[in-house]
């Protein structure tokens, strides 16, 4: 199965990019924040391990997409940061639907689209790409190049369930921790463990940059529809009190 090829690359060398690719930029994004904000919080996408599949998606679609265009370097950026902007809206958009979460919001940038990507951060993704294509992926395919033979067969095997592994349970804590603003109270074995293993702190810790706001959770109605209500109740007083 791993030395199937896909895009002129095996499933060996892709599966390890997207590993590689999910580490490498947790690490780059917290130095980023922590030079930016100055504050070093984490970056994880997932519950477990320092591990982000945004980024592991963007290593290997960037891969495939750019290695033809390594001749090119300009052309390279483009498409790098095309394709960059398509995965973070495509993220936004899913994690916004299934979970009624944004792990980040773009509405205060210039030249923005619906808050999920903009203009600069296009410009991060094409830099991005030209190095990893250039600079990153060459030494990362040696590294790659070591893991060979059965025990790189046993070790991609196990990396794999174990990320499986943990992407389920991360849908499932954070899809509880939405559930129990609505609902506090656990009504099976596996709530109760979700709420004793990644409470709202907890989970606010490793995913810092998800909104935790009620109207967000659809638990405050907006400004007009609060206005709308407040003018029946008080039109309603004056009956029930005659």
């Amino acid at each position: 199965m791993w030395q199937k090829k896909f895009g002129g690359f095996s499933l060996h060398d892709l599966f390890w990019t997207f590993v590689a690719g999910c580490m490498i930029g947790v690490f780059v994004e917290q130095v980023f924040v922590y030079v930016a904000v100055g504050v070093m919080e984490s970056r994880a996408g997932l519950v477990v391990g320092p591990f982000n599949p945004i980024y592991g998606v963007g290593a290997v679609v960037l891969l495939l997409c750019l290695y033809r265009f390594k001749r090119w370097p300009a052309l390279l950026m483009v498409v790098s940061a095309l394709c960059g902007s398509a995965i973070e809206y495509i993220f936004s958009f899913c994690e916004e639907t299934f979970f009624g979460t944004r792990s980040w919001d773009y509405s205060n940038e210039p030249f923005n689209l619906n808050g999920r990507i903009c203009l600069k951060y296009a410009f991060y993704w094409a830099v991005l790409g030209a190095l990893f294509i250039y600079c990153i992926y060459p030494a990362l395919s040696k590294l790659i190049g070591l893991i060979r033979g059965n025990v790189g067969n046993i070790l991609s095997w196990t990396m794999l369930i174990f990320l499986i592994v943990d992407m389920i349970l991360s849908a499932a804590a954070v899809a509880r921790y939405k559930q129990r603003y609505f609902d506090p109270t656990p009504h099976s074995v596996i709530d109760q463990i979700l709420d004793e293993s990644y409470p709202d702190d907890k989970i606010e810790e490793i995913f810092p940059s998800m909104k935790k706001s009620r109207e967000q959770f659809g638990l405050i109605e907006d400004g007009d529809a609060v206005a709308k209500k407040e003018n029946q109740t008080s039109e309603a007083e004056p009956s029930q009190a005659a």
